[in-house]
């Protein structure tokens, strides 16, 4: 089991690179989640599943690179930034 902490800086609420290189294979993100940092899943090759919540609004750089095992990801309407190489 993976516990990942969001953290709220006054400015957005984010997920640091809790995950990078881990074997977790779903992942459910909080609904208060505004932004998902740089790396936070990079490397993570048995992520299978996701689910993304519409509160998202920014996602940072290479935040899914090298998660070959995920296949498809739905991006909420409310995305406003993405960063390079987010699926690298």
């Amino acid at each position: 089991m993976y516990l990942c902490f969001c953290i709220n800086t006054g400015r957005r609420i984010h997920l640091p690179k809790c995950l990078v290189f881990s074997q977790v294979e779903d992942v459910k993100l909080p609904t208060s989640l505004k932004y998902i940092g740089d790396d936070a899943f990079a490397g993570c090759s048995t992520l299978k599943n996701i689910s993304l919540p519409d509160s998202i609004t920014e996602m940072g750089v290479e935040v899914f690179s090298n998660c070959v095992s995920l296949k498809k990801i739905i991006l909420p309407k409310s995305l406003t930034s993405l960063g390079s190489d987010v699926f690298e």
